[in-house]
Parts: structure tokens; sequence; C-alpha cells
């Protein structure tokens, strides 16, 4: 109960009405005045401190997601291809192809989504299963091998973008996008009995996945909110007090103040960057202009028209008290309260709740998640000296075909806490 429905509750609690009056004026004139003081001087304090907490850390959250190639929006306000080749339609080329299926060499055909959870696509990827397909030319039908493997052209740009985090002594945070793990690569065997005849045009590939075909789309592409931006104009440096290195100011009032940026180039040339509210400025031995590359993460807006049926994921954390004091200071204390604090922290569409803790052999469990961040090398432990931690979660939302996906991002950002473990999840 605040102090007005405190005043009105006595009040209403008065027969004498002069008394009433009397106290109601007293009341409106000294006590009601003192508590907006008191009310807008607190909500300036925990303004202020926020302000002081406030690190920009949002920014540099990464949204994802997937849509099918026709509905793709080139004029979305934050969601992007990863791949620019994808904003065209996969081509063949014919004379590859032929030289390929006839030859010693594999050719890759196309990428395909799996819409289908993690265990499903490991149980065929481990099968080391050949599927049937025909290619059909103007002439001829002939009867193909493929197989299939995990597409790694995307995870290459998660672990480029890393590295430019790097460069701009960012902290780096996984990047949370439960599509990418679905994307296959097909392959065409060599089948030297095939002999196509001289001006024959292959004019249709088709296969079948057997059991898992079902689950085949070959027209998906995956997105997020980064974009390179084109800085049209070379940055002229201006040396910084010490005269040992120059910055170099890239004005971003243009390109949009509110969205996150980047700076990447020749590491060697990068001192450190700093971000202002309408510049990022990068700090260089090089005295002569530089065109740099820049990069754009965009501020995810509300999209009123979104012709894409897939859900939008990101790793943005809750924004409290708590999680930006320890994104601030970095204070972490290695715990079992420690890792249920990390999962709550999350802004997920299904929650997720911390069961048990194990450590175990290697071996022992069969693990539901897969890791996120190969690329992050740890230099200073021994991989076969690092025990199991098993972390066991439960959710009371619906599992769809995402959930493994979302279980291996929570435990990939757990990894990221406790490295001298080897951190895997298991969902009852």
């Amino acid at each position: 109960m605040d102090m007005k429905e405190l005043i009105r509750d006595r009040l209403q609690g008065m027969e004498d009405l002069e008394h009433r009056q009397l106290l109601k004026t007293l009341m409106t004139n000294v006590f009601l005045q003192l508590e907006e003081h008191n009310t807008q001087f607190h909500s300036q304090l925990e303004k202020r401190i926020f302000e002081e907490l406030d690190s920009g850390a949002e920014q540099y959250d990464i949204y994802c997601s997937i849509c099918r190639r026709e509905v793709l929006d080139p004029f979305h306000p934050f969601l992007f291809p990863m791949v620019a080749e994808d904003l065209t339609q996969e081509q063949w080329d014919m004379n590859e192809l032929m030289d390929s299926i006839t030859g010693t060499e594999v050719f890759k055909l196309m990428t395909i989504f799996m819409a289908c959870d993690f265990l499903e696509i490991e149980k065929m990827l481990d099968s080391k299963r050949h599927f049937i397909g025909k290619i059909i030319t103007d002439r001829n039908e002939y009867e193909i091998e493929l197989f299939v493997q995990r597409n790694q052209s995307y995870v290459n740009e998660i672990e480029k973008l890393y590295h430019i985090f790097l460069k701009n002594d960012l902290q780096w945070n996984t990047v949370h996008h439960p599509y990418l793990a679905k994307f296959l690569d097909v392959y065409i065997k060599p089948l030297n009995d095939i002999q196509i005849e001289d001006g024959e045009k292959i004019e249709e590939v088709i296969f079948q996945l057997d059991e898992f075909d079902a689950f085949k789309h070959t027209d998906i592409i995956p997105l997020w909110n980064v974009r390179q931006v084109e800085v049209r104009d070379i940055v002229f440096p201006a040396p910084v007090h010490h005269r040992i290195n120059y910055e170099h100011r890239i004005q971003l009032d243009k390109l949009g103040s509110e969205h996150g940026y980047l700076a990447d180039g020749d590491p060697k040339l990068i001192r450190y960057v700093k971000r202002t509210e309408d510049a990022l400025i990068v700090a260089s031995e090089e005295g002569e202009g530089v065109l740099w590359d820049v990069y754009q993460i965009a501020n995810p807006v509300e999209d009123p028209i979104n012709l894409s049926e897939y859900h939008i994921a990101s790793n943005r954390r809750k924004s409290t008290f708590l999680e930006q004091y320890i994104h601030k200071n970095g204070t972490l204390i290695r715990s079992v309260a420690e890792i249920s604090r990390v999962v709550r922290s999350f802004e997920l569409e299904v929650e997720y709740h911390v069961d048990q803790v194990e450590i175990m052999a290697h071996g022992s469990i069969a693990i539901e998640t897969y890791p996120l961040n190969r690329f992050l090398h740890d230099n200073v432990r021994d991989e076969q000296d690092r025990r199991l931690m098993v972390i066991v979660f439960s959710t009371q939302g619906e599992r769809n075909f995402t959930t493994y996906d979302t279980l291996s991002y929570i435990v990939a950002e757990i990894q990221l806490v406790f490295p001298e473990y080897q951190c895997a999840g298991v969902l009852r």
C-alpha cells in the first residue's frame, strides 16, 4: 500500500467531516508532496545507477532466424542473409557436375535444411548412409548415389564474427542460432559407369532421403542482424597526444547511431577500437587514410508485416540490475547456484530449469547437446584432463524441433563460465 492509498483509507474511516477535511488538507500540503519528492528522488537515483552500469552491450546482441527464399524481405529492418550468395537460387555448373560424376571427385549439389531435432540429424549423419537419386537430362535418366554432411559455411561466418569481436575488445557471447546445425550439404558420389553423351544437357536432379525426406527443405536460408555496411569516404586520421598512434574516426550519423558497429581490418593495424555516440574510432599506427571494413549489428524493431513463420532467436540477456552488474564487473561465483542464475538470465521463448549437476566420466551418459564455440581454443588446459560436467535440465514448455539446439546454446554459455570442465546437457 502506497502513501496515497494509506491516506485515502484513513480519511474514509473518519466520521467527523470537519476533522476529515483538516486531515486531508494537512496530508495534501505536506505529506503527499514529501512522498512525491521521495519517489522522484529514488527514481532518479535508480536511473543514475543503471546508467552507470549500462555498458551498451545490448547493441551487440545477435538476432537470428530463417525464412524461405521466396518470402525473403530485402528491406527487412534488421534481418539479413548470413551469406550474400543465398539471395540467388543455387545454380549448378553443368560441366563441373558431369566431370565430377564421371570422374573421381564428389560434387556438392546443394544445401538443404532439415526441420527435425538435433538427435534425428545426428542419427542420420552417424549412419553414414547413402541415398539414391536421379539425374534427368534432355535425353536420358541416370541413377546416382548421394550422401550428406554438416554444412560449415554458416558456422564459419560466426567464427569470422568472433574474431572481429576480439579486434574490437568486446566480450564474446555465444550466438544463439538454433537452426544452423540443421543445414546439411548434399554431395553426389562419382559414378564411373555413367556415360553422358556429348551435347546432353542436365535438366533436373532429384533425390529422396528415405524416412528423413519429410523433413527436407531446399529453399530455406539463415538470417541474422549482422551486415557489412559501405563506408564510402576514406578516413583521414588525427594524431593522439603522444603522437605514436592515430585515431581514425568513422562517422555513424548516416548509418544510424542506434545500431552496434564493429571495425575490421588488418589486426596489425588495429591498436584498439572505441565507440562514441556518433562515431567509431579506430586507433592505429597507420598515419595514412584507410578504408576500414565496418559491420553493423542492427537494432531490432518490430516488423508489422513479417512473412516468415519461423521464430526469431537471440542471445539477449534480461536487463536486470544483477545481470548488468555482473557484465560490467565480471563477478562470478563458480557454483550450482551460478549455473542456475546463468540459465535464468536468458530471454528465451521457453524457460529451462537446472535439476542436477554431476561430474562424470566421459562416455558414461548419452549427451543431448553439441558445442557451439568450437573455434574457441584453450591453450592453457589439456583437453584430455577436463572432466565432464553434465547438467540435467527440465522444462514445462512445449518441445519443438529446436529444443535441443536452444539447450546447446545454454550449455555453451555455461561452458564460458566453467572452462575447466567439458560441459554437456541432458533434458528430462
